[in-house]
């Protein structure tokens, strides 16, 4: 039996055929319409979404599609041909509307001034019309004075007139709002479909903030999910967030950031990703899917900022065949060194930590059995080893001169110098290779002494540019 996007969506969501419409308007965060004609439409709508393939079309992708049209959109990786396919099925279901059923439809969606401002707007540079003085003041953001006023007054126009009125150019804007608002409800649909349900037991106990955790196998971390309403901020073009064909009992939307991570020893939480979505349900859906997928990939998953492992490694049990292992050499500490401000004196421990901050690499802290460890230390080694991290010896020597200047007083400058000096005292032939290999080959007008000063450093890697 072929794949039914509708039919999972079903299952997925409880909801009988007839009540999609609405459950997936309320994902979206847009108003569920009572208007026969509006419902027709998203129900051909999700019929010409339904046989879409799992892992065929991106979020958003429709809508993307749909913001471009009637052009190709020009996307990097390309966006494919189905969703171009699709919104053109989209444009085929509108096209028999007369103005009359055109107005009908954005009023029962009750499509926004901005959607049409924008519709409008593109249909100007489809035509040609950069050169229009509404295109050009739009595009520059000129949105106060009489400017605004004049493009607020082109949009009320749509209101204001009747539809038979409408000129060819806004009958084509109030088409195109309305395909960009049904492919937005189409990505609606692929979305919830695209994934299995993945729920979790939501602690909603704050009205402020909901929690959940998942339990990660072989580790000693969870990941956390977080749930919190975002404030509404005033649209920058005062009205543009307003239906232009407002409905009664059209409730506002109330957008909610999801976060997922995990904390780190000392309790300090770490988001590793998030965002905002529109509505409630579409931020759980996220984030559920998201935790979701950290499990699948649990022992690959670092942290963007820390480079902790979600699993850690069990000691002395790193291979180098780990697919998360990084190695780090003497080339990377380099350049995190030129980075610093060579004239300050943080302390030893200040230093190494905005080292390995700056990589994104592990870093001793507090809750951590190895804090207060140094580069070279066995204790600091098999830490970073737990997080599948190796440091070449290049890399370790320049880092145990550093540490080997003094704990504190040392400015950046003389710490550096005495990490390379310490680095580049090479006592055989094939730890000179092994140094060479590290670093890299020195550029033109680059000798190793020009290295101990940062304006040398700034040269090294500046030529990796040219």
């Amino acid at each position: 039996m072929a794949f039914s996007r509708i039919q999972a969506a079903v299952r997925h969501l409880n909801s009988p055929v007839p009540r999609l419409p609405d459950v997936i308007c309320a994902f979206a965060g847009e108003p569920v319409p009572t208007d026969p004609l509006a419902r027709r439409l998203i129900s051909e709508t999700f019929a010409a979404v339904d046989a879409v393939p799992l892992g065929t079309i991106a979020v958003h992708d429709l809508a993307q599609t749909a913001d471009d049209w009637p052009a190709l959109p020009i996307t990097f990786p390309p966006t494919p041909w189905q969703a171009a396919t699709l919104v053109d099925a989209i444009a085929d279901l509108l096209r028999p509307l007369a103005p009359d059923d055109l107005r009908a439809a954005a009023a029962g969606f009750a499509l926004r001034y901005a959607d049409l401002n924008l519709a409008l707007l593109g249909i100007d540079l489809h035509q040609g019309a950069e050169s229009a003085p509404e295109a050009r003041r739009w595009t520059l953001g000129e949105t106060t004075g009489a400017g605004y006023l004049e493009e607020q007054s082109r949009v009320e126009e749509l209101r204001d007139i009747p539809p038979a009125s409408w000129t060819p150019t806004q009958c084509m804007a109030v088409r195109k709002a309305l395909i960009e608002h049904l492919a937005g409800l189409g990505d609606g649909l692929l979305r919830v479909t695209e994934h299995v349900p993945a729920p979790l037991a939501w602690d909603r106990a704050c009205d402020l903030q909901h929690q959940a955790s998942v339990p990660v196998p072989h580790s000693p971390n969870v990941i956390e999910v977080r749930l919190r309403p975002e404030p509404l901020t005033d649209p920058v073009v005062l009205h543009f967030d307003r239906a232009l064909w407002p409905r009664p009992g059209t409730p506002p939307r109330a957008p909610w950031r999801w976060e997922v991570g995990w904390t780190l020893p000392d309790g300090e939480f770490i988001e590793e990703t998030g965002t905002v979505e529109t509505t409630y349900s579409a931020a759980t859906f996220a984030a559920e899917q998201t935790a979701a997928g950290y499990l699948r990939a649990a022992p690959a998953v670092r942290q963007r900022y820390t480079g902790r492992l979600l699993v850690p490694r069990p000691a002395g049990e790193l291979s180098g065949t780990d697919p998360a292992l990084k190695v780090v050499t003497l080339r990377r500490i380099l350049w995190a060194a030129s980075g610093q401000d060579f004239d300050t004196k943080p302390s030893l421990d200040n230093l190494l930590a905005s080292l390995f901050d700056t990589l994104s690499l592990p870093y001793p802290r507090g809750g951590d059995p190895s804090i207060g460890q140094r580069p070279g230390h066995e204790a600091f080694d098999a830490f970073l080893a737990t997080h599948a991290v190796v440091l070449t010896p290049p890399a370790r020597a320049y880092l145990q001169g550093v540490c080997a200047a003094g704990s504190d007083g040392g400015s950046v400058h003389e710490r550096h110098g005495a990490g390379l000096r310490r680095a580049l005292a090479a006592a055989s032939d094939e730890e000179s290779e092994r140094l060479v290999s590290d670093v890299g080959p020195l550029p033109n007008g680059v000798a190793w002494i020009d290295l101990y000063d940062a304006a040398g450093l700034d040269r090294f890697f500046s030529a990796d540019n040219e």
